[in-house]
């Protein structure tokens, strides 16, 4: 299983990192630039704000359809055509809630026609999640990967043209919004087409009992996404509310990074989700598949969070052409805040593979709790840096938390990885702290070449200290299953 994990894991981060970061960073990026921080800060909130009731097309069908269909392939058949018809009934309660709650917030004419396209956007963008899943149960990850990226695809073809055309100079907020329109609902066809083969077509049946045996089994699921949800994207709407767009759009600078490396730890999720599943099924050995998954997403996490904390302003100068100060700290806070929300990928998966939505539940519900009271407390005074605070709060307590519960379900032998990455931690730190003392008098340490000088020392500490085991990586890889 760690194979599987590790080779499928290379094709996901390679054609990952060939679109979804160059999409963030450099189309969304320019189309915030052009359009200004409060435009964008607008819409910046209202995206976060359809994604607080996002979960209602899915409510949790989406992880219970991984596990089931992973545990148990030859249900699909039966599963399918009565998933699609209670997600196609939940996605229209979705649709009418948000659009009630936008009037009841008070947003003009104009945010609400943008609200409902974004909100149109995250039903097919929900239901290319739940079509990708009955892949990834079938363990067809090399289809899921493509399918990974392949609406991202579309979107930087549509806004490249746009952004780049000769004579364009400038470019409007509902293009981006019709353009992920277009490219969610191609990539929707494309899922149908795949899934259909093994699922024995496309079609709708209404099971009542079937239908509310599994809305029973999956609400964990939901109240989980949910609670998790409202923890991590409630920052920018209270933001926009409280304090004002521009606020927001200071916040979306930072948090674009944050979005652009938690869709890598997403990655992880995905394929550690159905083979965890299996495994626990099977009754099988998960400690060694979760060190290996610790080791590769920590060490690369943390060298992450470093430069984001060390060169903060020289970071988002390369993408943005006036960061503001506001923009620059709150970006060197998010950076620690997404190491704590990504590492959550590895081990708040395998408490779900386990079936431990309750405790997951009860982590949830702690970190919106201290999220919103950390946010109402500190966007007052201190606006998008606070919101950045709040979040890390919220973050580092959930991961936290989750590792305790892992320990005391697995008590995996772990203590020789938590060593290992402590060393690696601690000589890591005493490299940057030698590069930023000497950028000042060796120019050759300013950046980004001292990034790239800590970038590449910390990389041989992680082989040396075996973080990284790029031997035991190769052995793996010719392992037979």
């Amino acid at each position: 299983m760690r194979k599987t994990f590790v080779s499928n894991l290379l094709l996901l981060v390679a054609v990952n990192l060939l679109i979804k970061p160059f999409y963030l960073l450099g189309i969304e990026a320019e189309i915030q630039d052009r359009t200004g921080p409060e435009a964008f800060g607008s819409y910046f909130a209202l995206i976060n704000f359809s994604y607080l009731l996002n979960i209602l097309p899915d409510l949790g069908v989406t992880n219970w359809n991984t596990r089931r269909v992973a545990s148990q392939p030859g249900q699909l058949p039966s599963l399918f055509p009565v998933l699609l018809s209670v997600r196609g009934l939940m996605s229209m309660v979705y649709l009418v809630l948000v659009l009630l709650c936008g009037l009841l917030l008070g947003y003009s004419s104009s945010q609400m026609g943008i609200l409902a396209l974004l909100a149109g956007n995250q039903v097919l963008a929900s239901a290319l999640l739940y079509l990708r899943s009955n892949l990834a149960g079938l363990h067809l990850f090399r289809q899921d990967s493509l399918l990974s990226v392949l609406d991202r695809a579309i979107l930087v073809v549509f806004m490249a043209a746009l952004l780049w055309w000769p004579g364009s100079s400038t470019f409007q907020m509902e293009w981006l919004v019709w353009g992920q329109t277009m490219a969610y609902g191609l990539s929707v066809i494309a899922a149908l087409a795949l899934v259909a083969r093994h699922a024995g077509g496309i079609r709708f049946r209404w099971d009542g009992p079937q239908a509310r045996r599994v809305l029973r089994e999956s609400m964990p699921f939901a109240l989980l996404i949910l609670l998790s949800g409202l923890a991590l994207r409630m920052d920018s709407v209270l933001l926009e509310r409280i304090d004002t767009a521009r606020a927001a759009g200071d916040y979306a600078m930072g948090f674009r990074f944050f979005d652009a490396v938690t869709m890598v730890a997403f990655l992880f999720a995905g394929l550690l989700l159905p083979i965890f599943s299996r495994m626990h099924e099977r009754s099988e050995a998960i400690a060694p598949l979760l060190g290996t998954a610790f080791r590769i997403m920590s060490s690369g996490l943390w060298i992450m969070a470093c430069c984001g904390v060390a060169w903060p302003g020289e970071i988002l100068a390369v993408f943005y052409r006036n960061p503001t100060p506001d923009a620059v700290h709150a970006f060197s806070i998010l950076m620690v805040g997404c190491a704590a929300f990504s590492m959550q990928y590895v081990y708040g998966t395998l408490l779900t593979a386990m079936g431990a939505l309750r405790a997951l539940v009860g982590i949830a519900a702690v970190a919106l709790g201290i999220n919103l009271i950390l946010n109402l407390a500190l966007i007052p005074h201190y606006g998008a840096v606070g919101s950045a605070l709040a979040n890390v709060g919220a973050q580092t307590t959930a991961l936290v938390l989750q590792v305790i519960f892992v320990h005391r379900l697995v008590k995996p032998a772990m203590a020789r990885d938590y060593r290992r990455l402590f060393v690696f931690a601690a000589c890591s730190a005493a490299i940057l702290a030698a590069v930023l003392s000497g950028a000042g008098t060796i120019k050759a340490l300013a950046f980004p070449y001292g990034a790239a000088v800590f970038i590449s020392l910390s990389l041989l500490v992680a082989m040396g200290t075996r973080v990284l085991d790029f031997r035991a990586f190769l052995n793996l890889l010719k392992m037979k299953e």
